[in-house]
């Protein structure tokens, strides 16, 4: 910042212009160096709403709505984006979360029949990992990021996966595995 301070005092005429960036020192979707100096243009863009990211991405995003039993826990509703792979139809059910979570091998036991599994994303192809719940069993995968960052498209191709497979963030994938343990 300082840098370009010292530029943009030097050379009058000509205007520094800077992208805001999305990795400043509080983290994804916050501004920090060098687009933090006093006498630069920042530049950025934003998106106010999960609805905006929706309607730009063209029937590639949902909602997932998120209730449970217990009265303590209100609903929740997670953005969510459909996987290039599977199904693209709607489902309900139980969570369960996949163990192993990052669902690279054989998923143990019966955890996930008949249910919706959880998975973390990292280590193996999401297309091993929706292979590997749907042969557990699982109605459908949701798969959550293992950094926060925007949400990811899991992108893909193998034969035969049939059920839906949609990824959310890491911030809603570990509210939801909060929401379980409570």
């Amino acid at each position: 910042a300082r840098e370009a301070d010292a530029f943009s005092r030097s050379h009058r005429g000509f205007l520094v212009v800077w992208a805001a960036g999305n990795d400043g020192d509080l983290g994804m979707f916050t501004i920090g160096s060098p687009a933090t100096a006093k006498n630069i243009l920042c530049v950025g863009a934003q998106q106010s709403t999960r609805e905006s990211m929706m309607q730009q991405e063209s029937g590639a995003s949902a909602f997932l709505q998120l209730t449970s039993s217990l009265a303590q826990i209100e609903a929740e509703q997670a953005y969510a984006k459909w996987a290039s792979f599977g199904a693209k139809t709607e489902f309900t059910g139980t969570l369960a979360v996949a163990t192993p979570l990052d669902a690279c091998a054989t998923i143990h036991g019966n955890i996930v029949r008949g249910k919706i599994a959880l998975v973390q994303r990292g280590t193996c192809l999401f297309t091993v990992k929706a292979q590997n719940v749907q042969a557990a069993g699982a109605v459908a995968m949701i798969c959550y990021d293992n950094s926060f960052a925007p949400t990811v498209l899991m992108g893909g191709q193998a034969q035969g996966i049939t059920i839906p497979c949609l990824s959310v963030s890491r911030h809603d994938g570990e509210m939801v595995r909060e929401f379980m343990n409570v």
